[in-house]
């Protein structure tokens, strides 16, 4: 891979992953709630579901899912009902002393959490094969290739998300009241609502245009 083709996947890997995602209100949503430290477990639970993805995408599972319409329907709907699910639980809560506790405590329900978000989109794998073919060179070493894209890839989305991880704390700095908590904890909420319900939607929009050609 040269420098240039380098830097051009770099450039498009940060400005794909730099829009607000449910990835990235869970990371602020944590570091709000329980810390930065924690936060970036939130962070590793992406990078964990980031390297499934590209392993995925690496032996053909993308394809394959691609392919079978009937499963790749059913997970995308899945995921948009667990976003959903988890916005609701959100606007329900009630601040308790750090603010949000739907939001898990411990290190491994976090890292857990975060990846289940992750998850919640499988279109993300076909995206990452879209970006990955456009810079394998199959004339070339593909291992050696892989051994620079997916390292830049991942730390490209451990500077973003540990970024929002960062707004976080400036929010948890912010908010100080039983009542700003509340309309924070609502406003997550509402954003895994929306975001679930966009995914849901989208796929509902697929599968009537398949149908319907």
């Amino acid at each position: 891979m040269t420098l240039d083709a380098w830097l051009l996947f770099a450039a498009i890997w940060f400005a794909a992953g730099i829009p607000l995602g449910p990835n990235a209100a869970n990371c602020i949503a944590v570091s709000a709630s329980h810390g930065f430290g924690r936060a970036l477990w939130a962070v590793a639970g992406i990078l964990a579901a980031g390297l499934f993805y590209m392993g995925a995408v690496v032996l053909g599972l993308g394809a394959v899912l691609a392919a079978n319409e009937v499963l790749f329907a059913a997970l995308k709907l899945l995921g948009a009902a667990y976003l959903i699910w988890m916005g609701i639980k959100m606007i329900r809560s009630k601040p308790g002393r750090s603010g949000m506790t739907p939001v898990p405590v411990g290190r491994r329900q976090v890292l857990v959490k975060a990846m289940l978000v992750s998850f919640s989109n499988p279109k993300a794998m076909l995206s990452y094969g879209a970006v990955f073919s456009q810079f394998v060179n199959p004339e070339a070493g593909f291992a050696a290739q892989l051994l620079i894209i997916v390292p830049t890839a991942l730390a490209i989305n451990a500077g973003i998300y540990s970024g929002y991880a960062l707004l976080g704390r400036g929010v948890d700095r912010l908010i100080g009241t039983a009542t700003r908590l509340a309309w924070f904890n609502r406003g997550i909420g509402g954003f895994y609502v929306v975001a679930g319900a966009a995914l849901a939607a989208d796929e509902i929009s697929d599968v009537r245009r398949r149908m319907l050609a």
